[in-house]
């Protein structure tokens, strides 16, 4: 499976707040990675949950995110479907390049 490509011209400045937030990662030396759910919470979607804890015992969290209070908010809003949050779900995809494969 080949790694998904970058789309350059994507909302240049939530990427450079995004870049700087994982550019923290950069030097560090990861000691443990755990993965799981998030907690049920009725106000947010289903979502993933990946944590990577380093020697120097910082931690980064990363979790999934979505529109769907906007959905929600458009939907109900005019009267349609009731739409709830635990009715979407959100996950991770891990992907690998691996000329092996």
């Amino acid at each position: 499976m080949r790694p998904p490509k970058f789309d350059m011209d994507a909302q240049p400045r939530r990427m450079e707040i995004l870049r700087k937030r994982f550019e923290k990662m950069e030097g560090k030396t990861v000691k443990k990675v755990s993965c799981g759910k998030r907690e049920h919470n009725d106000e947010l979607h289903e979502s993933d949950v990946l944590q990577i804890e380093f020697t120097d015992d910082s931690t980064l969290y990363i979790e999934t995110a979505s529109n769907v209070q906007n959905i929600m908010q458009k939907v109900n809003s005019e009267n349609r479907q009731i739409v709830k949050a635990p009715d979407f779900h959100g996950d991770l995809h891990p992907t690998w390049d691996d000329p092996e494969e």
